[in-house]
This record gives structure tokens, sequence and C-alpha cells, in this order.
């Protein structure tokens, strides 16, 4: 009868023994995941950061440039003023001021035509932004009342290449339509086509 005791006694140790490094083992795990649950934050972290540093370093390196341009006080005024018309449709457009955001800028912007594949458009609407580097000029347009199928906004790269017959290619223009109604800056960056004008002029002038 002892011997059957000790040997069920023995087996019940045993099994608490089991059921306790069962324990420490699932509090291991269970802390090595909230460990590297923490990792990958920290880690999504950082790079959220150095993505945002990455980005607003040059973004703000590009604004402080463009606030000191044309800013000698002689009264000069950015423009690029101008129409034309190629295979996709006519504009017209006016703008003075800037560089934006550092000067009020003043003006408009009409675009007509017809989209191979989305429809004909008609798109107008105040220039809210303006930067002119040398013969090249960026400018912006909330879209006046859009549709819902249309931009909310509009950015235009304009490139004066001389007068038309005398310039060894004609004034080019690009656009990216976009959801956002107001912007601080608009570098005179080209996107990736640009349309050449059949007709018309562009004038862009730089102050000095």
């Amino acid at each position: 009868m002892a011997c059957g005791r000790s040997s069920a006694t023995g087996a019940a140790e045993r099994q608490k023994a089991r059921s306790g490094q069962a324990r420490a083992f699932g509090m291991c795990q269970r802390a090595k995941s909230e460990s590297d649950h923490e990792g990958v934050v920290v880690s999504m972290k950082k790079a959220i950061r150095a993505t945002i540093a990455t980005v607003a370093v040059p973004l703000a390196m590009s604004t402080t440039a463009l606030a000191s341009h044309g800013g000698g006080g002689d009264g000069g005024r950015d423009f690029a003023v101008g129409s034309g018309a190629n295979e996709i449709g006519r504009v017209s457009f006016a703008a003075h001021g800037g560089p934006s955001p550092s000067e009020p800028v003043t003006g408009h912007f009409h675009a007509r035509g017809e989209l191979p594949g989305t429809g004909e458009f008609d798109l107008e609407g105040p220039v809210t932004c303006l930067t002119v580097v040398g013969n090249e000029a960026g400018l912006f347009y909330p879209v006046r009342d859009p549709d819902p199928l249309e931009p909310e906004g509009v950015f235009i790269f304009l490139r004066d290449n001389g007068e038309p017959g005398k310039a060894d290619e004609p004034d080019q223009i690009g656009f990216i339509p976009t959801s956002i109604r107001e912007t601080a800056v608009c570098p005179p960056v080209p996107p990736a086509e640009l349309i050449e004008f059949e007709r018309g002029n562009v004038t862009v002038h730089d102050s000095p």
C-alpha cells in the first residue's frame, strides 16, 4: 500500500511539474510575442519618421528657395499668359504674381476639349498658385463647380519656347488632375508627358 501511495504521489508531482513548465513556457511565448510586436511597432514608427523627414526636408528647401525668388523689391511680377490649341482642345489663361506661397497670385485658367476614352471636358477656375523659373511656369487652379467625375483641381506646367515661327519647337503644356482644391506650392516640374501647342503662344516672364 505504501508503495502504491508513493507511486501515485510521484505521478501527481510529475504532472504538477509538467503543468508548471507549460505555464512558464506559455508566459515566455506571450512575453516574446509582446516583445516582437513592440519591436515591429517601433520599427514602423522609425520608418514613418524617416519617410516624413525624407519628404519634408526637400519640400522645405524648395519652399525656402521659391520664397527668396523675386524678392528684390523692384516691383516686378512674374506672369504666365497665353492661349493655345492642339488635338485635345484649347486653353486660355492669365496668371500674375507669386512666387507662391510668399506672394499673392491672381488669374484664371480655362480648358475645354475632348480626351480620347474620357469624353468632353470644360474646366475653369481661378489661379491660386504660380511659380516661374526661367521660361517655365507651374500653376494650380481649383476647378469651379466640378462634376462628380471631374477633378477638384489641376496642376499645370507651361514651357515658353519662344515666339511662334521663330522657336526651334512649339510651346508646351502638361497637366495633372488632382483631388485637392488648394496647395501652398506649385513648382514648375514637368509631368511625364508634355503636349505641344499646334496654334497659339505662351508667354512666361520671370521677374528679377
